[in-house]
């Protein structure tokens, strides 16, 4: 399970820029490219890093979710430049709580823990020098979205004509036939899941939401607690009502009672 390494308490002031493996691109996205990257399939190979992130990341609520999944996805793929703050390099400043929350939604590519500083109305988030790619490791990590990006796109497909609970389980059933739950040594990535075939909680969590979001599904990420022990799985909403799935503990659609029963408890509100 992905989480916050630590929370830094230091007096923000001068950011350092240099340049990584690639081009210093514009980060903005305009609205006719992401309808067109968004309502036809295109080959990823031929889109940017940023243009296949508002893609999958088109029907995701919280846009402070795409851009921090756009801004760590540019930076690993040597699409942007990178910013020096504090000896950790700076994905991006974002409002609210929920970017610091939920870094297995939007982590794509990052293989490590991140590092956060608390600004006044939100959250600065970082990453650790290693993550900077090389050449090469640049061009592998945006192969890594060129895949995520067409299993995703196929499962979308294949399930346009289900119902809600149909196309549900055909995503818990495809992820549980390609994945297998593993609490250790498993990618803190989810680009790479399907070549590595292993995934924690984190892992299945945030899969779960991204292909359910893609498919026209109600869902979300919970993080919180299994019998004391942190822990994070998902909810979805079907027939007006929130049902709890967890994947990596192969638990599905249980009411609220039913996950009280089972030790589950929510940390913060859905």
């Amino acid at each position: 399970m992905k989480r916050i390494l630590m929370l830094l308490s230091i007096c923000l002031s001068m950011e350092f820029i240099f340049p990584v493996y690639g081009q210093e691109l514009d980060n903005a996205v305009n609205q006719e490219t992401v309808e067109n990257v968004t309502s036809e399939r295109k080959d990823p190979a031929e889109l940017s890093a940023a243009e296949i992130v508002y893609s999958l990341y088109a029907y995701v609520p919280d846009r402070t979710i795409a851009e921090a999944a756009k801004d760590e996805a540019m930076i690993l793929t040597g699409e942007s430049t990178a910013t020096e703050l504090y000896g950790y390099i700076k994905i991006g400043q974002y409002r609210g709580e929920r970017v610091y929350e939920h870094c297995e939604i939007w982590a794509l590519l990052g293989e490590t823990n991140f590092s956060a500083i608390k600004t006044e109305d939100g959250y600065i988030m970082l990453m650790p020098y290693s993550e900077l790619p090389d050449r090469d490791k640049a061009v592998r990590n945006k192969q890594c979205l060129d895949r995520l990006y067409n299993r995703i796109r196929d499962i979308r497909e294949t399930t346009d004509s289900m119902g809600q609970k149909e196309k549900s389980d055909y995503i818990i059933h495809y992820l549980k036939t390609h994945l297998k739950a593993y609490e250790h040594d498993a990618p803190d990535h989810i680009a790479t899941w399907f070549q590595a075939g292993l995934a924690d909680c984190g892992i299945y969590s945030g899969l779960y939401y991204l292909i359910g979001i893609n498919c026209g599904l109600d869902v979300e990420v919970v993080n919180g607690t299994v019998q004391e022990i942190p822990h994070g799985w998902n909810q979805i909403r079907l027939d007006g009502e929130w049902r709890h799935v967890d994947l990596a503990y192969g638990r599905f659609y249980y009411s609220d009672l039913e996950a009280e029963c089972f030790g589950y408890k929510v940390q913060g509100s859905r």
